[in-house]
């Protein structure tokens, strides 16, 4: 069936230059359906003041293609959110701003002379982009590209229900990520560049893979994976960045990799043949690694100036290796059951 277009306009509210909304929905019910929506706003600098692009999209079908583009100016908003019901359908996102609100200076005129100091902008409340992104079936796919705002930053959530799903976000700014995934084979890959990022993963079901790689200040992420046969990836680059990761299942892996200062990282595993890693370069990190079951293994490797280290493991054939380079290090091990082996290694190097 075709597409059917609802709503697509550009308002001009009360009449008045300096106020542009943009406002789309986009419906679409039957199967191999493609739909692109484009949003502008001109980057005048009256328009760039309390402007704001908003858009939906609707599919109930298979293989149906949503694509929505947004591009606004500097003091501008985009927000878009997507729904598909079925199989196989794909949905890209694709959002640009450095919105938020400001100013523009007067400018300094002679006569005769012109203007010996022209206007510019004055930015005093910077934002950026929302998107949300829901898809119930198998087999679909999700990709959410988001860039500019170095305040508050940009936002985006993915819901996907069903088996075989897979979801892709990459952020540049100050960003927030959620990505939750019910069923098996799902996949989400996030990649947030920027200050004071933040990334949540919920996957429940099994063969779920995640990976999330965040450079800048202040990140944190969160992985939860419930199942068998899970694997994640975190690696984080600068300052006070946070990771945790918790799973439960069988064969599960978990790699986490910090770099900066005041890192802090708990992987928790509960299940038969896990395995994580952990590394630590900078000062002052605390790793935690708790793993349940058998036949786990736990890698644990710091380099800096008091860092700090926990390692229980509960089962039999346990290994657990920790390394430690420089000083006013501190370290733990614990295990129970049968053939368990541990290395701690302390000192500078």
């Amino acid at each position: 069936m075709r597409s059917l277009l609802l709503a697509g306009a550009t308002i001009a509210l009360l009449g008045s230059p300096a106020y542009a909304f943009n406002f789309g929905i986009i419906s679409q019910v039957g199967s191999g359906n493609t739909t692109s929506g484009t949003q502008l706003i001109p980057a005048t600098p009256i328009d760039q003041v309390w402007a704001t692009n908003t858009q939906a999209g609707v599919t109930l079908g298979n293989n149906n293609h949503l694509r929505i583009n947004q591009k606004a100016g500097k003091w501008s908003t985009n927000t878009a959110a997507g729904l598909q019901v079925g199989n196989g359908n794909y949905q890209n996102t694709d959002q640009e701003t450095s919105n938020g609100t400001g100013f523009y200076t007067p400018p300094v005129c002679v006569r005769f002379f012109g203007c010996i100091i022209p206007s510019f902008p004055i930015p005093t409340h910077l934002n950026s982009n929302t998107a949300w992104t829901v898809q119930i079936g198998s087999v679909n796919y999700a990709l959410t590209y988001q860039r500019g705002g170095t305040g508050p930053g940009n936002k985006s959530g993915t819901l996907q229900v069903g088996w075989a799903n897979g979801s892709a976000v990459f952020q540049i700014g100050g960003n927030s990520q959620n990505t939750y995934q019910i069923g098996l084979l799902n996949a989400s890959v996030t990649g947030q560049f920027g200050e004071g990022n933040k990334s949540t993963t919920l996957q429940i079901g099994a063969l779920n893979g995640s990976a999330t790689v965040q450079l800048g200040d202040d990140n944190k992420s969160t992985t939860i994976q419930g199942g068998a046969l899970n694997g994640s990836f975190t690696g984080q680059f600068g300052d006070d960045n946070k990771a945790t990761t918790a799973q439960v299942g069988v064969l599960n892996g978990a790699a986490t990799l910090q770099v900066g200062e005041d890192n802090q990282a708990a992987t928790v595993q509960g299940g038969a043949m896990n395995l994580a890693l952990t590394g630590q370069v900078g000062a002052n990190n605390e790793a935690t690694t708790t793993q349940i079951g058998t036949h786990n293994v736990a890698t644990t490797g710091q380099l800096g100036v008091g860092n700090e280290s926990h390692v229980s493991q509960t089962g039999s054939g346990n290994t657990s290796e920790v390394s430690q380079a420089s000083q006013h290090n501190w370290a733990s091990v614990g295990q129970v059951g049968e053939g368990n082996t541990a290395t701690l290694t302390q000192g500078t190097y």
